[in-house]
């Protein structure tokens, strides 16, 4: 969640005209780096892309955001993430046709799909949470 959060600030850095395009380079290899050590950290869990394709969502984006960020037991984290799913779509939709050819295994409504998946997942985690004290 926290590596997909942080890629919002991405497409604001790398259009500062201040920074080098080695500078942007690096800041990108770098933050792939760590994502990829955040999954490892995690027990490199399977990515099922099936799971995505074939989930039926239920909400359009206005309605996934206007539940995410009213939610009773949350603490900005879902509506963090997404926020970052969405910006995700806008900033890889240009880059989708070739698809998978190209690299892109998120695409079309698959993006609208994880932010539905996304709400309702870190809802149900929420509501088993055992209280904080």
């Amino acid at each position: 969640m926290h590596s997909v959060n942080s890629s919002i600030f991405f497409p604001a850095l790398l259009s500062l005209p201040s920074l080098s395009t080695r500078s942007k380079l690096r800041l990108l290899e770098w933050k792939g780096r760590v994502d990829l050590a955040m999954y490892v950290s995690r027990g490199s869990p399977k990515l099922l892309l099936e799971e995505v394709t074939n989930y039926q969502a239920r909400r359009d984006w206005k309605s996934v955001f206007e539940s995410s960020i009213r939610h009773p037991k949350d603490d900005g984290h879902v509506s963090k993430l997404v926020r970052a799913v969405a910006s995700g779509e806008r900033v890889c939709k240009p880059f989708e046709a070739g698809g998978r050819e190209r690299g892109f295994m998120i695409a079309g409504d698959m993006w609208l799909k994880i932010g539905n998946m996304s709400k309702r997942t870190i809802s149900a985690v929420i509501q088993v949470q055992p209280p904080s004290y």
